[in-house]
């Protein structure tokens, strides 16, 4: 999330302890989205006092999905995904990391009443349109007001033809 830290110059030590802090609204398709990059870092501390990034995003499940692409290829993903719920009704933002090395992956879209929908946006700009059962799960250890997908369904390109790959959540380690 984007924060911005109130100014405080000149206080005493006592004063400086309850710094507010609060997040920034983004806009994203004619509505407005709680803004959730750099959360991750800011939220390690919290995670664990040792913890590395690493190993706090070990904890979450890894999302693996291949979709065919025409003329006998496969694009296929996989990596853990975190996502944090933005209001009530179920809308989520968050991020895929690849396992591959590549840029991690924005993610939006909804997980209600045992649904999902997301569209994955890749590095290069490719999107990915994730349908199907699912819920979030808290993960112990994990990072603070983010959760793990549970579920699967079908994966296909969200600006290609309507061919249909598979998609599903898997517990590591």
């Amino acid at each position: 999330m984007k924060w911005f830290w109130a100014a405080l110059v000149d206080r005493p030590e006592a004063a400086r302890r309850g710094r507010p802090c609060r997040p920034s609204v983004d806009g994203c398709e004619t509505r407005a989205l709680l803004s959730g990059a750099g959360a991750h870092v800011a939220a390690i501390a919290h995670a664990g006092a040792h913890a590395t990034f690493s190993e706090v995003l070990a904890r979450y499940r890894t999302f693996e999905g291949s979709s065919p692409i025409g003329h006998g290829q496969t694009l296929s993903v996989r990596g853990p995904i975190v996502l944090g719920l933005t209001d009530a009704r179920g809308q989520v933002v968050g991020y895929l990391y690849p396992t591959d090395g590549s840029a991690r992956a924005a993610v939006v879209g909804l997980v209600a009443n045992g649904g999902v929908s997301l569209q994955i946006t890749m590095a290069d700009g490719r999107k990915l349109h994730a349908a199907g059962s699912g819920f979030l799960r808290r993960v112990p250890g994990g990072f603070p007001g983010y959760s793990a997908l549970v579920g699967e369904g079908n994966l296909s390109r969200a600006n290609g033809p309507a061919v249909f790959g598979k998609w599903e959540t898997v517990k590591t380690g």
